[in-house]
């Protein structure tokens, strides 16, 4: 998992896996799922879609978790972490949304579309 860390500037990192059962840990000729607009679009989207802003004086980190099918739909949402309800709540909202705007790409394996997990962390403060 790679961790993002909320920066004036916006996210930096981004990490995709094969989701269980769907391909090899280590697979041979496999593209991970991408957004529309690359990783710049997937930051800004995260950070202007946020309708609660953490406090900046306190460190806190969001665990965030979601598949991309082999059709590039978004599905299974999962955010955990040291944050509140109410962030937790608005995280999953923007993910839900995401799709909509970002057009996610499945991911492939040896030129066939794959589930995959998408997961990244974002650090607040």
């Amino acid at each position: 998992m790679s961790v993002f860390t909320m920066l004036p500037g916006g996210l930096r990192g981004q990490a995709t896996t094969p989701a269980k059962g769907t391909a090899d840990s280590k697979p041979k000729n496999y593209q991970p799922a991408r957004f529309e607009g690359g990783d710049a679009a997937l930051r800004a989207y995260i950070i202007n879609h946020l309708t609660i802003k953490p406090d900046p004086q306190n460190d806190h980190q969001a665990d965030l978790q979601f598949d991309v099918t082999d059709e590039g739909a978004m599905t299974n949402f999962r955010v955990d972490g040291n944050i509140s309800m109410r962030l937790t709540f608005d995280l999953k909202n923007v993910l839900k949304a995401m799709h909509y705007h970002l057009h996610p790409q499945p991911a492939t394996q040896n030129g066939q579309p794959v589930k995959s997990t998408y997961q990244l962390s974002i650090k607040f403060g």
